[in-house]
C-alpha cells in the first residue's frame, strides 16, 4: 500500500468523516469497463448520506459505502460534499503532492515552502466548523534544531506599504483579516514515521480561494496530503 492510500485509511480514523479510495484500493472490488473507466469507493459510518461531487448527486450510502462510477479520462472532481440525514453538511477539498521541503544548502525557507489554494466557495450554509488536516512524512522532526523547525500559514497576508493607523483600524475591526500562522506543527508518529497535524481555521476562512502554505525551517519532510474539511448546516452547497 502506498502513501496516499495508508494516509487516507488514517484520516478515516483519525477525524471519523468519510474517505473516498479508488476502486484499485480494495481488493475485493475487481475492475470493471474499459481502461478510462473506473470506481470511487466512499466510506461513511452514516447509512443515508447523500453523496455529492461537484454539485452532482452521486448516490446515497448504503451498509457503509457507496460505488461512484468515474470516467478516468475526465476532468477530476473538485469538491466531495456528504449530506447527513439530520440536516448537517460536510464539504471537503482534497490536496495530494509529494513536496520535498528542505531549507539548507543554499535553500532558504522562503525558497521551501509549499503553497496551495483550495479553490471553490464556501457553502452558504452556517458554518460549523474548518478542520485543515495535513499529512507529511517525516515532518516534525529534526536531529540539529528543536523549535521553529516548521511553520503553518493560512490566508497569511504579508506586510503591506499600509499606514499604522489603518493596520490599527483594521485589526480592531478584523482581528483576523491577516490571517494565522503557526510554528512547530505536526506530532510525529513514531511507529510510521509520518507527521500528522489538525488544526481549527474557521476563524481565518475566506469566502473562496483559501489559501495555506507549509514552510520548512529545518524540519526536511515531504508534505503528502492537505485536506480541509467544512462542516455547516442549514442551505446546502
Amino acid at each position: 500500500m502506498n502513501w496516499h492510500l495508508l494516509i487516507l485509511l488514517l484520516l478515516g480514523m483519525i477525524l471519523g468523516i468519510c474517505v473516498i479510495l479508488p476502486a484499485a484500493a480494495q481488493p475485493e472490488q475487481p475492475a470493471t469497463g474499459s481502461q478510462d473507466e473506473g470506481i470511487f469507493i466512499v466510506h461513511c459510518d452514516v447509512d443515508g448520506a447523500i453523496v455529492t461531487m461537484d454539485n452532482e448527486v452521486k448516490g446515497v450510502i448504503r451498509n457503509g459505502t457507496l460505488a461512484v462510477p468515474v470516467n478516468l479520462s475526465a476532468p477530476r472532481y473538485k469538491t466531495f460534499t456528504v449530506t447527513f440525514p439530520e440536516g448537517t453538511h460536510s464539504m471537503i477539498w482534497v490536496k495530494e503532492g509529494s513536496d520535498l521541503l528542505y531549507s539548507s544548502y543554499g535553500i532558504s525557507p522562503e525558497m521551501a515552502t509549499s503553497d496551495m489554494t483550495f479553490n471553490g466557495k464556501l457553502p452558504k450554509g452556517k458554518i460549523e466548523s474548518a478542520e485543515l488536516f495535513l499529512v507529511a512524512p517525516s515532518g516534525g522532526y529534526s536531529r540539529d534544531i528543536e523549535v521553529d523547525i516548521n511553520k503553518l500559514m493560512v490566508n497569511r497576508l504579508e506586510e503591506e506599504k499600509t499606514p499604522p493607523l489603518i493596520k490599527t483600524i483594521f485589526s480592531l475591526l478584523f482581528p483576523n483579516y491577516k490571517g494565522k500562522e503557526w510554528n512547530d506543527i505536526f506530532s510525529l508518529d513514531n511507529n510510521t514515521q509520518i507527521g500528522f497535524e489538525n488544526k481549527e481555521i474557521k476563524p481565518y476562512l475566506k469566502t473562496e480561494g483559501n489559501h495555506v502554505s507549509v514552510r520548512d525551517q529545518g524540519d526536511y519532510m515531504q508534505l503528502t496530503n492537505a485536506i480541509l474539511t467544512i462542516t455547516y448546516s442549514g442551505e446546502s452547497a
